[in-house]
């Protein structure tokens, strides 16, 4: 049994001189079908589609992008091979990130009751998997071939798959929609935008606004060529505006949020941390999110709801994101260019999933900030200390405990206001429902991160200890700060020499598996890059290295602004 798989370019382009313009990305289960599907849509190439019929290139970054570009999805699979895991698979990708419109080819069908019968059964099961997706429309449509070619059996008195297809794309014509179009750029002047055209159109003498930020101009002027996306606006006064900005109609404007219901297809070669930070790629312009917990993940084999801590790579599941600012957005099966985005990894910029906007959350637009009369410079200066953040990462055994306790009491003896957070204690409390897997290391440092923002607003010198074993994680602490504040202190010693000096018996019960998860063990450190103090504590001993940590304080002006 063939495995469906993606086409690495299986767009169907409609050319300008045709009826309806728009993509159908075709998803075949078996090279048998390939020229039977291209021979059934020469009627619509009649019209100006050029039907490419290309090797199989697996599924991921370029499969969510062909299934978020295309109008309608086409699935190929004959009788034999029925609806597999495989199949299933990419039938809950284009759920999740494709078009509401999807069309079932069965091949290798006759005229006899019996093939009638199993398109029926597969026709079920086909609506059965899309309707447990939230899919509602579908169309099946059974083939055959002989002397006189690729045909319908003669039991089938549905409509014609040309005709079908037509319709689907003329229902996506978004010609007459109010306007939504992407800055590319500004050009010569301070009121001229460079603007693509997603949705509506634009005459001189409207109203637009352009987002974030919701300011209102009038269209003087535009040049825009005909049959062309791409115009170019002058307003009645300086816009300000950047790439990426979303120009839409006054009357009828883009919401914007910063927190969202989303779909999530993951196929990076790790799983989705919940509270690590990722880059979410939208329409306008690139902002650094996180996910929470996912809601759940969808088992495509039975359609069943599952609880998850993550995303697995291939997983498909239903996750809250929360961005760093306020995006332009639409519900992604409302308008999927403003709907869609897709997931890069903040270190080795690899797109690692695509999601899909279902709505906002309401809270994002009940919660404000609220100003306050008092603010960190105030707080610090009556203090006379500069607010810091220093957060000390290496193994266990390490010293780190040791040694920040060792500079807080220095720092206290000097006068100067401290809080020390301590790994092993914050479990003991704030983060007491977390254990040691990866996705509870990230939410472990995350929440303590937040706690160490808020103290150093107040104007505290702030000292964490934590083994924090991921650069990502390291920076996300990191990012939160002010510039400046956040000072990395990585207490370097060796594996071995931790292993010597283990009082707790923590190395030995890991070496013999008695504790899973264990960093150093069998769960990964990633080394320090960005820290501005280094221990070398085979060198060093506590006192040494908490002196070391005093002096550049010192040096750098924090104790004595």
């Amino acid at each position: 049994m063939e495995e469906s798989v993606l086409m690495s370019n299986p767009q169907i382009w409609f050319g300008q001189g045709a009826a309806v313009a728009g993509k159908l990305l075709v998803v075949i289960a078996g090279d048998e079908q390939r020229a039977m599907i291209a021979d059934s849509l020469t009627g619509i190439a009649a019209s100006g589609v050029t039907v490419e019929a290309c090797r199989p290139d697996g599924v991921g970054a370029q499969a969510a992008q062909l299934l978020s570009a295309a109008d309608g999805v086409v699935f190929v699979t004959g009788a034999s091979n029925r609806l597999d895991n495989g199949f299933r698979y990419h039938v809950g990708q284009a759920a999740s990130l494709g078009p509401s419109r999807l069309f079932l080819i069965v091949t290798g069908l006759d005229d006899t009751q019996a093939s009638q019968a199993l398109c029926e059964q597969m026709g079920e099961e086909f609506a059965q998997v899309v309707e447990g997706l939230g899919i509602e429309q579908t169309h099946v449509v059974p083939m055959t071939s002989g002397e006189a070619g690729v045909q319908v059996p003669s039991w089938y008195h549905g409509a014609a798959l040309d005709e079908m297809l037509v319709s689907v794309l003329e229902a996506t014509d978004r010609s007459g929609d109010s306007l939504r179009a992407v800055v590319l750029d500004s050009q010569s002047g301070p009121d001229q935008i460079s603007a693509r055209i997603m949705a509506g159109d634009v005459a001189a003498g409207d109203a637009i606004k352009i987002l974030p930020g919701a300011r209102q101009f009038e269209i003087v002027s535009l040049d825009k060529q005909a049959g062309s996306a791409e115009v170019v606006l002058t307003t009645n006064a300086a816009h300000g505006a950047v790439a990426g900005n979303i120009v839409c109609s006054a009357g009828d404007p883009v919401l914007v949020s910063d927190q969202f219901e989303t779909n999530v297809v993951w196929f990076g070669p790790e799983p989705m941390l919940p509270g690590r930070p990722y880059f979410m790629q939208f329409a306008a312009g690139t902002i650094e999110g996180n996910f929470a917990n996912p809601k759940h993940v969808i088992n495509l084999e039975t359609l069943e709801h599952l609880a998850a801590k993550t995303l697995e790579p291939g997983d498909i599941g239903v996750c809250n994101l929360s961005l760093e600012a306020d995006v332009p957005f639409a519900p992604y099966r409302e308008f999927r260019a403003l709907g869609g985005f897709s997931i890069v990894d903040k270190f080795t910029d690899q797109v690692v999933g695509a999601g899909a906007v279902n709505f906002a959350l309401r809270r994002a637009s009940n919660i404000h900030w609220q100003a306050l009369d008092l603010n960190k410079g105030t707080r610090s200066g009556k203090l006379g200390q500069k607010p810091s953040v220093l957060w000390f990462t290496g193994l266990s055994g390490s010293g780190k405990s040791t040694i920040a306790n060792l500079v807080e009491k220095k720092l206290y003896a000097m006068g100067h206001q401290t809080y020390l957070l301590d790994g092993d204690n914050v479990r003991h409390g704030l983060n007491r429902d977390l254990g040691f897997t990866d996705a509870d290391r990230v939410e472990n440092i995350r929440r303590v991160a937040e706690v160490a923002k808020l103290m150093a607003d107040a104007g505290l010198i702030v000292l964490a200890s934590f083994i924090s074993p991921f650069k990502s994680e390291r920076r996300m602490a990191r990012d939160m700060m002010d510039d400046g504040e956040f000072l990395e202190v990585y207490v370097e010693t060796p594996l071995e020499v931790c292993e010597q000096r283990d009082v707790k018996g923590l190395y030995v019960k890991a070496r013999r598996g008695e504790i899973k998860n264990f960093t150093g063990i069998d769960s990964d450190y990633e080394l320090p890059e960005l820290a501005e103090i280094i221990l070398d504590t085979v060198k060093l001993d506590a006192e040494q290295s908490a002196d070391e940590i005093i002096a550049y304080l010192q040096q750098t002006g924090r104790l004595n602004p």
